[in-house]
């Protein structure tokens, strides 16, 4: 009884072989780097997406705070809000206005609102204001 080896590919030579194992490991390199490289683009995809929703929530903050202000009795001066659940101050300003109409009057009980946040980043403080004009009788 003789016993028959099978071989996967009789047609080719050791050499090919070779060629063929260095083929294999290249495309599995190749392969891995795309791999890195799609992961290191989602996680800035990511980091960019948190970034705009906290642009937007301090947008948002900003606004309440200049629309509480406003609701408000006015008169100059500053006040400044204890941070937030996520480190942000935010500081709201009033101060009167002078303009004068056409006739060089005063304009009286106008008023300018600034809104402004703070918070660090790291080691970079960052900053975003918002202003408003205010007419109060």
């Amino acid at each position: 009884m003789k016993r028959r080896v099978l071989r996967t590919f009789p047609h080719v030579s050791h050499r090919a072989k070779g060629f063929i194992l260095l083929e294999v490991m290249l495309a599995t390199m190749i392969f891995g780097l795309v791999v890195v490289a799609l992961a290191v683009c989602l996680r800035h995809a990511i980091d960019a997406a948190i970034e705009m929703q906290r642009e937007a929530e301090i947008r948002l903050n900003l606004q309440n705070k200049l629309a509480e202000a406003r609701q408000q009795r006015l008169k100059p001066g500053k006040e400044t809000f204890d941070p937030d659940s996520t480190g942000i101050v935010y500081e709201i300003e009033t101060r009167a206005l002078n303009l004068r109409n056409e006739k060089k009057q005063v304009l009286h009980g106008l008023y300018g609102l600034t809104a402004q946040a703070r918070w660090k980043t790291g080691k970079q403080e960052e900053r975003r204001e918002a202003e408003i004009y205010v007419y109060q009788p």
